[in-house]
């Protein structure tokens, strides 16, 4: 656990090449360990290889016991690689939320929205969650979207 504690320690640091050094130990040592695979994937993720870093965190997914950190990563992995109805699918599922459409005709299709800014406020933390999942799609139809 040595290894486990010094890589995420150097991870922290942003020291990435000796928390890798360190990880790798700790692998050799304990492969089947969910906190080292988890760790593993956040610092694939931080050196931009995001998908060993979803291979990593799908693994400590497989290892863990409950839901928890690693299911979290490896949903914010799907979100980073534009996998954004998986990632929102694991997100809603971690957190127990049920998706709501958005029946606003505002927000339709139909309707020009570029140059718009709006502003979604969340009471929450669930219901922050749920107001980012609409960010992409806005954004991508010009809107400057902001979840407060």
């Amino acid at each position: 656990m040595l290894h486990l504690a010094l890589g995420s320690m150097l991870l922290e640091l942003g020291r990435l090449v000796e928390a890798g050094q360190e990880l790798a130990g700790a692998t050799r040592g304990a492969p089947e360990n969910p906190e080292i695979a988890l760790a593993l994937a956040r610092l694939l993720r931080r050196q931009g290889r995001l998908d060993a870093a979803q291979t990593a965190a799908e693994r400590a997914v497989k290892l863990s016991a409950k839901p928890g950190a690693a299911d979290a990563v490896a949903a914010e992995l799907l979100l980073m690689r534009g996998r954004y109805d998986e990632g929102w699918d694991r997100l809603d599922a971690l957190v127990g939320l049920t998706p709501m459409p958005i029946v606003e005709p505002a927000l339709s299709d139909s309707v020009d929205l570029s140059g718009t800014e709006i502003r979604l406020i969340a009471v929450d933390a669930a219901a922050s969650l749920f107001a980012a999942r609409f960010v992409p799609g806005l954004v991508a139809r010009g809107v400057v979207a902001t979840v407060i």
